[in-house]
């Protein structure tokens, strides 16, 4: 688990109130995905549309894997 707990690991942490509302709908968009999509159909740009964002703002508080 501690290695999948790095990988997850954002890389910034969000300091002004837009960005916390960026990262939780990031969140809930990711979950969404998942339970509609499944973890096989689970990319970042659909992750981002379903959020209404950039895939730039997604990777801007996450990292590549």
């Amino acid at each position: 688990m501690g290695d999948l707990a790095t990988t997850l690991k954002s890389r910034k942490s969000p300091v002004q109130t837009r960005s916390a509302i960026t990262v939780e709908t990031l969140h809930l968009a990711a979950i969404q995905v998942l339970i509609q999509e499944g973890l096989s159909r689970c990319t970042t740009t659909r992750v981002a549309e379903r959020g209404g964002l950039s895939v730039g703002s997604l990777y801007q508080f996450y990292r590549e894997p």
